[in-house]
């Protein structure tokens, strides 16, 4: 297994280790709570309880409690699907559209 350091796995861009909620909602009105586990300019890998179907597009909502990393509304499609063990999988997610999001006053 690699390191979040170890960026010889000849990836576009780096990946930043995060952890925060992620709401996933889907067009049929399905909701689901990930964790995000890293972060790149192009997608995000995040740990859940139920399996996703690859190909599956959604709309993701991060909200950060750390100022760290900005929030983040997206359109996104599941790529990959790893189950860790039963009721574990990680989730690989790649960034289709970024949304813009509303400022609070």
């Amino acid at each position: 297994m690699l390191g979040r350091g170890d960026y010889s796995e000849k990836r576009g861009f780096n990946r930043m280790g995060v952890e925060c909620l992620v709401i996933l909602r889907g067009a049929d009105g399905s909701a689901y709570s990930a964790m995000a586990q890293d972060l790149s300019a192009t997608g995000l890998q995040v740990a859940m309880t139920q399996p996703l179907e690859v190909g599956t597009e959604l709309e993701l909502t991060m909200r950060p409690e750390k100022t760290l990393v900005a929030p983040l509304e997206a359109r996104v499609e599941v790529v990959r699907v790893n189950e860790l063990a039963p009721g574990s999988y990680e989730v690989g997610l790649s960034i289709k559209e970024i949304r813009p999001i509303p400022v609070e006053e």
